[in-house]
């Protein structure tokens, strides 16, 4: 399967993704970011098996930051 080169446009914002598998349940919990997504979808590739990604982006350099003020 090829791979496609991503972009990264801001070294502060960080990839927050989780990856279940239908049939086999959580993949690979230790990896972080984009290496979940090859991960889920070497996964898929192996398998046949439809993996579900949930996930979200922060930026840790704003944690604790007051939104409304």
């Amino acid at each position: 399967m090829p791979s496609i080169p991503m972009p990264r446009f801001d070294d502060n914002v960080r990839l927050v993704i989780e990856a279940t598998c239908g049939c086999c349940g959580p993949i690979h919990n230790s990896l972080a970011g984009w290496e979940m997504i090859e991960a889920a979808s070497a996964h898929t590739a192996e398998t046949g098996h439809v993996v579900i990604l949930n996930g979200t982006v922060d930026r840790p350099d704003l944690e604790g930051l007051e939104i409304l003020q």
